[in-house]
């Protein structure tokens, strides 16, 4: 079992990875992955509906791997495969918290497949840190540029965020 600060370091790398792939991907390349996507949120939630949490960790961990491949860079793809043991092993920590709302996931990872479908790197990456957080129980960073209001996500053991504004001082 993984402690929380490996599911987060963990979660970090993968962040950067997926991120990535969708900042470098090649359009032409979206335009034939995108629609795994899809099909893979549907095998996900039929994994779900059906009690069967090992399936649909399998089928997740697919659907985030998917956002690297965007790139076709087989350097970034080895570096993300090496992290799939902790990747299966964070999701199978989180399994209350996923099927206690399964909607929830589905749900985010509808948002992710749109942002990465339309190259959409910046959305992509924020979608993605909140979706971590919340299917894991995680803190999302405060992410403030001068002269903006930071945003400060709070999630607590159960994954319920409250959000809360922080103004910023020049």
């Amino acid at each position: 079992e993984l402690s929380e600060s490996e599911v987060r370091e963990a979660a970090d790398v993968r962040h950067a990875l997926e991120s990535a792939g969708v900042h470098r991907s090649d359009p032409q390349l979206r335009e034939l992955l995108i629609p795994r996507l899809a099909d893979s949120i549907e095998e996900q939630a039929r994994a779900l509906a059906a009690g069967d949490f090992p399936a649909f960790a399998t089928v997740a961990a697919g659907f985030h791997r998917t956002f690297v491949e965007l790139t076709a860079n087989r350097v970034m793809l080895e570096i993300y495969d090496r992290l799939s043991d902790r990747q299966q092993l964070s999701i199978v920590r989180s399994a209350q918290r996923i099927s206690a709302d399964p909607e929830q996931v589905l749900a985010e990872h509808r948002v992710l497949a749109e942002a990465a479908g339309r190259g959409d790197w910046g959305a992509f990456g924020e979608h993605l840190e909140q979706h971590q957080a919340r299917s894991h129980g995680l803190r999302v960073r405060i992410d403030a540029e001068v002269g903006h209001r930071a945003k400060v996500v709070a999630i607590s053991s159960s994954g319920v965020g409250a959000d809360c504004g922080l103004g910023s001082s020049q």
